[in-house]
């Protein structure tokens, strides 16, 4: 079975499902409302156009978790509670540079 992340979103193969950055294509801990909302457009309008061609239920989820991940990361109080539990044993976000408040 192919991974739709990679194939069709361009996450790096990794752990499933990805966090929400990944799932964005955004640096971990990125809190720039227009750099959250520029990914998120981009890749619902690539997913939506590709349902209307071929109303695939893959596609279906991920537009479903773009949409989750845009909401939580949008959201201050949604996003510090996300950004704990990610930190929380993931080696990946020891390098992480956090954008300016």
């Amino acid at each position: 079975m192919a991974d739709v992340y990679t194939e069709w979103l361009g996450v790096p193969e990794g752990p499933r499902p990805p966090t929400h950055y990944q799932l964005l294509g955004l640096p971990p801990l990125t809190h720039d409302p227009a750099k959250i909302g520029s990914a998120a457009g981009r890749l619902l309008d690539k997913l939506k156009a590709e349902y209307q061609q071929r109303a695939r239920p893959e596609v279906l989820k991920l537009i479903r978790e773009v949409e989750t991940a845009r909401e939580v990361l949008l959201d201050p109080l949604r996003r510090r509670e996300y950004d704990g539990e990610q930190l929380q044993g993931d080696t990946w976000w020891e390098a992480a540079e956090p954008d300016p408040p």
